[in-house]
């Protein structure tokens, strides 16, 4: 850690601060932004933002927890300093872009994904931790190295964060069972309590999108793995994710309109650890400067942003990279497809 972090931190003593978490802001990012607003609040004047959307379950959470937040906050100038938690990509900020570029004061990052070409926080004022499961087990050790006291409503955001991003545990390691049983006991409450601080009953449109996803499907098998490309009106990301819970081991689910298209992307436990397949390097990284696109992620999850791209051609892309890596791991790996 950076102690310039620190310091950061410590400078925090009555200051006006602004947490931002990424757009469409997930539970690891309400959570992570809960967390430094229960720990600062005492002390300095904390407020926090969020970009154009909050899913449902993050929704809940905040609901459940009292966390106060507002959607496209204005006025970066009425604040001394800005954290930016669980992202490091400027795309990520959607219409908020060029506020916090025209930022000239303090911008502390915090994030676990791997680091995007974008700098939006100076290196040493940015923790990037690809090895944590969720942005706020970063925030577990940052809190703890500051030596800053952790109350039980800190703990059940820490811990909603690591649930949530480790996708139940079944991406989780030893050292993620520590920090969660530490910051449960601090939370006070039991396992079945925490998951009904952000369980929610899912949006119908949510629920519409993805068996619209499965429905539009383009199916291909290669060598024994499942990949799937689909098009989506809106949530992306939930869309590919359930391609993987009902067969698939890789999927891309595409959304765009007239300014953007976007792709959310997931792999399976299995492909990523058998293969050492990585997402952001093995597929989105070379469709970079293709498709003069924006991505960030992790091996198993990843997202790429482009400006007036076609989804179809991108998707077929997707596929052909899926298909190369593959091949260059199995011997004589073939594609067929499964569509019709």
């Amino acid at each position: 850690m950076h102690s310039k972090v620190l310091g950061f931190l410590s400078g925090m003593l009555h200051k006006r601060v602004l947490v931002l978490t990424h757009s469409a802001a997930d539970i690891d990012a309400i959570s992570a932004a809960g967390a430094l607003y229960f720990t600062f609040r005492k002390n300095s004047s904390i407020s926090i933002g969020i970009p154009e959307h909050i899913n449902t379950n993050a929704k809940q959470l905040a609901r459940s927890l009292k966390i106060p937040y507002a959607m496209n906050p204005g006025n970066f100038g009425d604040y001394d300093c800005i954290i930016l938690v669980d992202f490091n990509s400027r795309d990520m900020l959607g219409s908020l872009q060029g506020a916090l570029q025209a930022f000239n004061k303090p911008v502390l990052l915090i994030d676990h994904h791997n680091l995007s070409s974008d700098k939006i926080a100076s290196p040493e004022l940015s923790i990037i931790r690809p090895e944590c499961i969720s942005t706020t087990e970063v925030i577990h050790d940052l809190l703890k190295l500051a030596n800053l006291q952790m109350n039980a409503e800190t703990a059940k955001c820490i811990a909603s964060g690591i649930y949530a991003d480790s996708a139940g545990f079944s991406v989780a390691d030893h050292e993620t069972f520590r920090i969660f049983a530490d910051v449960l006991e601090k939370a006070k409450i039991n396992f079945s309590q925490l998951l009904e601080l952000f369980s929610a009953e899912e949006d119908f449109s949510e629920k519409i999108a993805k068996l619209k996803a499965a429905k539009r499907a383009s199916i291909f098998k290669i060598a024994g793995y499942i990949a799937v490309a689909t098009e989506v009106s809106c949530f992306e990301a939930s869309a590919a994710s359930s391609l993987i819970r009902v067969g698939a081991d890789i999927s891309f689910a595409a959304s765009s309109d007239k300014k953007e298209m976007r792709i959310s992307a997931r792999a399976s436990n299995e492909i990523v650890r058998k293969f050492n397949f990585d997402l952001t390097r093995d597929i989105f990284a070379k469709m970079a400067n293709e498709f003069d696109a924006k991505f960030g992620g992790h091996p198993g999850a990843a997202a790429l942003n482009a400006k007036n791209a076609d989804s179809e051609k991108a998707l077929k892309r997707c596929i052909e990279l899926a298909h190369e890596f593959l091949k260059s791991h199995i011997r004589g790996a073939k594609m067929k497809d499964y569509s019709d």
